[in-house]
């Protein structure tokens, strides 16, 4: 099913240009959305790393000892 159905029918409301603004921008929303749901992700992964590898990367001779009481 055609998402934009409205832009193909036959009437006189939009003009060429009016339908190719509204596509355009539509386009623009949509590319703004994505990079900013990228540029999240990268605070967060970079979040993620600082506060869970880096400590481990700097002192690797912290061993964990697991008491198993069964």
């Amino acid at each position: 099913m055609n998402k934009l159905h409205f832009f193909n029918k036959s009437n006189f409301f939009f003009t060429k240009d009016q339908k190719s603004n509204i596509m355009h921008d539509i386009n623009v929303i949509s590319f703004a959305r994505m990079k900013l749901i990228l540029i999240i992700f990268v605070i967060v992964e970079g979040l993620f790393i600082l506060f869970n590898d880096i400590p481990y990367i700097i002192n690797p001779y912290s061993n964990v000892i697991w008491n198993d009481s069964r």
